[in-house]
This record gives C-alpha cells, sequence and structure tokens, in this order.
C-alpha cells in the first residue's frame, strides 16, 4: 500500500474492519480504504459507501454514502451502481429519481449485476417511473434469468402466462417456472407444480 498499491491498500483497509473486539479499528481502517479509492480501486470505493450508509464506524451520512457508491459505479463496480440506484428508486435516504435510478440500474445490469438487470425489468414491467415496455421488461427479465436470478426467470414465466406483450403460451411458462424452481424460487416450484397438475 505505501508504494501505490491500492488492491493492498483495500486488502489492509479490509482487516482492520473486519477484525474482531479490541483489536478492529475503524479509523485505520477508512483511511487505507479512502487511499485505495483515491488510487482507483472500486471495491474500497463501494466498502466506504456502505459504511457510511450503514453507520458503521461513522456516523451514518446518506450523501457521503452516495458520492462513494457513485465513484465506485464510475470506476464501473456493479454494486456500487445498483445500491445507488435502490437509494435513487426507493428515495428514503435521497431524494427519489427514477431517471437515475434508471440509468444506474442499467449501467448494474450491463456489469453482470442480475439484481440491476431483474429490477430495471420490474420498472418497465409496472411503468415504475418510465414508459411501460413489456418488450424491454422481457429483454431485462431474460438476462437476469439467465445470470442465475431465479425471480427473473418467475417473472418471465408469469410474462408467457398472462400473455404480456408476446404470445401467450402455458408451456413456455412452465419451462420457465421450472428454471425458477430450480433457482430456488419458490414460488416458480409452487407454479410448477399447478400447472402440472392441470395437465400442461
Amino acid at each position: 500500500c505505501d508504494l501505490g498499491n491500492a488492491n493492498g491498500c483495500f486488502a489492509l483497509g479490509g482487516m482492520y474492519i473486519k477484525e474482531q473486539g479490541s483489536s478492529k479499528d475503524y479509523a485505520t481502517g477508512m483511511n487505507l480504504l479512502n487511499k485505495a479509492c483515491d488510487l482507483g480501486n472500486a471495491h474500497g470505493c463501494y466498502t466506504i459507501g456502505l459504511l457510511y450508509k450503514r453507520g458503521h464506524g461513522v456516523r451514518q451520512d446518506y450523501i457521503t454514502a452516495k458520492k462513494f457508491f457513485n465513484k465506485a459505479c464510475n470506476l464501473d463496480d456493479a454494486d456500487g451502481c445498483y445500491i445507488l440506484g435502490a437509494m435513487y428508486d426507493k428515495g428514503k435516504e435521497i431524494p427519489q429519481n427514477y431517471i437515475a435510478a434508471e440509468k444506474l440500474y442499467r449501467k448494474a445490469c450491463s456489469l453482470g449485476d442480475s439484481r440491476g438487470c431483474f429490477t430495471l425489468g420490474s420498472m418497465y414491467y409496472h411503468g415504475k417511473g418510465c414508459r411501460q415496455d413489456f418488450a424491454i421488461a422481457k429483454e431485462m427479465y431474460e438476462k437476469a434469468c439467465n445470470l442465475g436470478f431465479g425471480e427473473g426467470c418467475y417473472n418471465l414465466g408469469v410474462m408467457h402466462k398472462n400473455g404480456d406483450g408476446i404470445r401467450k403460451d402455458i408451456y413456455a411458462a412452465k419451462d420457465m417456472y421450472s428454471k425458477a424452481c430450480k433457482l430456488g424460487d419458490k414460488k416458480g416450484c409452487k407454479q410448477y407444480i399447478d400447472l402440472g397438475i392441470k395437465g400442461f
């Protein structure tokens, strides 16, 4: 870290924060994480944001958390993009801004974050803060599903079952419910069994 290695600063800072009991040293840990962040380590920026958001070792400060999540996202950290998007989406910790949330979820998704893809899909499915668009919703749910997010597969099943912007297809719905179930989604399991009982 003293030689300017961002990963070294991040690893060392994390050790101070994760230590148990009297060995825990948030001040030293935060200094090291700040250095990591300044040196371009996205995880350092994200971790500082998380500490400020939760008030761990520092006074809870959502504005400062937002600043560090934004830094992380600008450094292509998917977690930073997603969590900042969720903050804008919910509007409890910072002023609600669906346009900002949509952009951040989209970037998180492009970086391989299944939650970002799923939540973006839900925004377009329900028309939450944007124009309802089943085609975009389907695309995002498919991405989430392919990234292993069970609820994305389940929601695709719902779209096929209801014919939401696509041809109604109970067998395609059953396939999606099966995939959701295999990924641990209980609603998917229930729907798969129910359709089987009905002869599909």
